[in-house]
């Protein structure tokens, strides 16, 4: 009688699962260890070709005196004169040719001088380590194999305002690292990212494997009322809105115009050589420009422009207050149009309080004085404030404001250009 074990049960399917896995896991590495083998194989092929050309190209030159100038692949070695062949078959390079980093190339046979070689390089590329040469670019003279450096290039640009710092281009070798760069934003701008994506800032690019150019993006800042604003000389100017106004809450003490050139030669700290320059600091004193501000002709805060509303020596997103500016900010504050439009002392409404330090508005007003347009004498200071618009009266007067340290009121009238004033910047 035949005895049926019914405990005698076949694989599950998670067993059978587990034996494909391992089936699919040893094939895929006999494909790999394979590949490799053949890489290998085409590798010492190569590395014989060259030897057997070496030994041809010696039998060559011990005979004639000098190198063959052209050698090609599927034709003989013979001497000049066609009676002795040195080599049958020039060998080819194996396919396919794109092992590892490998281009699709044949053997590179060059020579020292065209006209009687005295020396020669065989160049290939071999995808594996190979005896004493390693994978990359291989070359064979005379005197034995050795590798060529394989090089890449890293070239690092800035879009639309801003800049680079650093090395570029670099050229690097295969699998070492660059050095770094930074993308550097213009005045009102910041780095976004580059052009591969990446937000990496100073970046260094490292194990580099092949060429790369990139660009650096910009984008312009979001500004908020309130935060601080930055000229082109590195100074930090609070910022406060006042009706519908955003203006700075200090005076300018720029020495430098927002293109970063000089407003008075070599952009030197205040002293008497200033005199009847466009900036100075009152009595030629530097420190009272970190306090009070700088006084400015009217000529050097518009940085040479006649237009109303010109941006002048403010940063970047700023210009010089309007004559009709200031009365928006004056009527902000309680006066009326008849007043604003008025000349000298203004206001019903403690106007020029408000807009001394210290007063409601946030202006804060600096007393600096002024210096007249002799260039040298200096005077009204912590007495009376007198800021520069950018609005004509004619060709030589220019609107201005004034305030009195303790005064209720605003005056409005205009001066020759060539005296020195404070200035306030007001957001486009």
């Amino acid at each position: 009688m035949i005895n049926f074990n019914k405990n005698n049960q076949g694989f599950t399917l998670i067993e059978l699962l587990v034996v494909v896995v391992i089936i699919g896991i040893i094939a895929t590495l006999a494909i790999t260890s394979l590949s490799s083998a053949r890489v290998k194989s085409r590798d010492i092929k190569r590395i014989s070709d060259i030897k057997e050309l070496s030994t041809a190209l010696f039998m060559y030159y011990n005979r004639q005196g000098f190198y063959p100038t052209i050698i090609t692949a599927g034709q003989a070695i013979v001497s000049p004169d066609g009676k002795t062949t040195y080599m049958q078959v020039v060998p080819s390079n194996p396919t396919p040719r794109n092992d590892g980093l490998c281009t699709d190339t044949d053997y590179s046979y060059t020579v020292d001088d065209q006209s009687r070689a005295t020396t020669y390089t065989i160049s290939t590329c071999l995808g594996s380590n190979t005896g004493s040469a390693f994978a990359g670019i291989v070359g064979y003279s005379p005197d034995g194999f050795f590798n060529f450096a394989l090089t890449y290039t890293l070239t690092y640009t800035a879009g639309s305002h801003g800049a680079i710092t650093g090395t570029s281009p670099q050229t690097v070798n295969y699998g070492s690292n660059g050095t770094a760069v930074t993308a550097v934003a213009g005045t009102g701008y910041h780095f976004v990212s580059w052009s591969d994506d990446s937000t990496q800032n100073p970046r260094t690019d490292t194990n580099v494997t092949a060429n790369k150019s990139v660009t650096a993006t910009f984008a312009i800042n979001i500004f908020v009322c309130g935060q601080k604003i930055t000229d082109s000389d590195g100074n930090a100017y609070d910022t406060i809105l006042i009706g519908a106004q955003c203006w700075m809450a200090q005076n300018m003490r720029t020495k430098k115009y927002p293109d970063g050139t000089c407003i008075n030669p070599g952009c030197p700290d205040a002293s008497s050589a200033d005199n009847g320059l466009g900036r100075a600091c009152y009595s030629n004193t530097e420190s009272i420009c970190t306090t009070d501000g700088a006084l400015y002709t009217w000529a050097a805060a518009m940085n040479s422009s006649t237009t109303e509303g010109a941006q002048g020596i403010c940063p970047n997103g700023f210009h010089i207050p309007t004559d009709n500016e200031y009365k928006t900010l004056e009527m902000s504050l309680g006066m009326s149009q008849v007043e604003a439009d008025a000349e000298a002392w203004r206001g019903t409404h403690n106007e020029g309080t408000q807009l001394q330090t210290g007063g409601t508005s946030g202006f804060n007003g600096i007393i600096a004085g002024w210096r007249i347009n002799d260039g040298i004498t200096f005077g009204w200071r912590s007495t009376i404030a007198f800021i520069w618009s950018s609005s004509s009266y004619d060709g030589t007067y220019k609107w201005d404001r004034r305030l009195a340290s303790g005064g209720t009121q605003v005056y409005r009238t205009y001066e020759n250009r060539e005296y020195s004033f404070s200035i306030r910047c007001l957001k486009d």
